[in-house]
């Protein structure tokens, strides 16, 4: 309001508009690891409860996780979250995410086996390997050992072991 010396008066309203320009921090744990599935795959879950978030106006905010939540994944993942608040300004960070394989293959062994002696009643052990069925949620390419080894002179019944890991050591 303004009055000249003659008390004559004019007067005039405006809207001050506040505006949030300043983007909401994030932090992201570095690393997460979780296990694939019996399937060798991984269904994502919700990482965001692991965020940190502030922000200097809002205490509620859009979160977008790549890739989404149940997002079938089959190998390390690094996962992206963008954190938007109210008024549009958004921050990022990254996790990674690791898998490991901790199921072990699974062997079928052959049917007990006859063989016989040779002249001195001793026995070569044969090399049973090639007779086991593999089957593993993530590998195809396995070491396998056979105790007692091939070659092994035996003089009874013996009771072969047939042991078979995956890449990584299940």
């Amino acid at each position: 309001v303004v009055t000249d010396g003659a008390g004559n008066s004019d007067s005039c309203v405006f809207d001050l508009v506040l505006s949030d320009s300043t983007a909401p921090q994030i932090i992201c744990p570095t690393n997460v690891s979780e296990y694939y599935s019996q399937n060798c795959d991984f269904p994502v879950a919700d990482y965001s409860l692991l965020l940190t978030i502030s922000d200097n106006c809002d205490t509620i905010f859009n979160t977008v996780q790549t890739p989404s939540i149940g997002d079938i994944i089959f190998s390390d993942t690094t996962i992206k979250f963008v954190v938007t608040d109210n008024a549009g300004n958004s921050d990022s960070c990254f996790l990674s995410l690791t898998l490991s394989d901790t199921i072990p293959p699974s062997i079928s062994c052959p049917s007990s086996q006859i063989r016989y002696y040779n002249s001195n009643c001793e026995y070569a052990i044969d090399d049973f390997t090639s007779q086991v069925t593999i089957s593993d949620n993530c590998d195809t390419l396995f070491s396998i050992s056979q105790f007692p080894i091939t070659g092994s002179l035996v003089q009874s019944d013996t009771l072969i072991k047939i042991i078979v890991s995956d890449a990584t050591g299940n």
